[in-house]
């Protein structure tokens, strides 16, 4: 039987055209890892996925109906050292795995590490629309040419200008971070939310500068609706008081709100 220090689990809901596509990925990942889905409420549609691909698909009990809910018990499934959270509409390079793996195995103070990542919408992929290239240069500004960061002024300017850490492309030290948890009253920047409490404790965040994953911007993803309702914008306004003094707050929020409605416009 094979082991693996890594879990992918992917939070699934409702009945996503692109979910197959991840899960082929997964499977072709050259390091081995545990695939798992899970969800709020089973479904002839999971079940069969489940059966076809031969990965377990754990039902939680007690759905709360929101997406914190789902990633917190996707994460209580983890039994190994390491988690990806992986998005059911996206899809991961055959080296994301084992790239993270080598990084992450490397620092023994490992928070989280992570890949950078492409965008694919109805024109095709592209590795530079304005938000990746705004994160690129975020990035090398924090990273400065090397895998990891310590200190706490570099991982806050991973946030301080919108979130540079791409939650899908993201891997858990399960065993650093033995209680973690996304904030339920977030719906959309629960991740963000996250990270503002992640750079505050000690620990290396490791970052492989490839894009080995792809990630999936439609009209139906949870991104381009909270843009449409405005959900989005008012989290980000919390979320940047957080990191800026008013009016810095103010004027980062309108910036990054122009960057990235801009982006999702079909």
């Amino acid at each position: 039987m094979k082991m693996s220090e890594l879990t992918l689990i992917i939070p699934a809901y409702d009945e996503s055209p692109y979910i197959e596509e991840c899960i082929i990925s997964l499977k072709n990942q050259k390091l081995y890892a545990e695939i798992i889905i899970t969800a709020a409420k089973n479904s002839t549609f999971l079940s069969e996925i489940s059966n076809k691909f031969q990965i377990k698909l754990i039902i939680n009990p007690s759905p709360d109906n929101t997406i914190a809910d789902d990633w917190n018990f996707a994460i209580n499934q983890c039994q190994t050292k390491y988690l990806v959270l992986a998005h059911q509409d996206d899809y991961y390079k055959p080296d994301f795995s084992g790239e993270l793996i080598k990084l992450a195995n490397e620092c023994s103070d490992n928070l989280i590490t992570f890949t950078f990542y492409d965008e694919k919408d109805s024109g095709g992929t592209t590795s530079n629309s304005s938000i990746l290239l705004i994160k690129k240069i975020i990035l090398s500004a924090t990273f400065l040419n090397k895998n990891i960061v310590r200190s706490k002024f570099r991982k806050r300017l991973l946030l301080m200008f919108g979130p540079a850490i791409p939650c899908p492309a993201v891997m858990y030290n399960i065993q650093k971070l033995k209680n973690i948890r996304f904030d339920q009253n977030f719906k959309v920047n629960l991740d963000w939310d996250y990270w503002t409490k992640l750079i505050k404790q000690r620990g290396s965040i490791g970052f492989v500068n490839k894009s080995l994953m792809v990630h999936r911007i439609h009209s139906g993803s949870t991104t381009f609706t909270s843009v449409k309702s405005n959900i989005r914008k008012k989290e980000d306004m919390i979320l940047f008081k957080r990191l800026w003094y008013f009016p810095l707050n103010l004027i980062m929020a309108k910036i990054y709100t122009l960057g990235y409605s801009r982006n999702l416009k079909t």
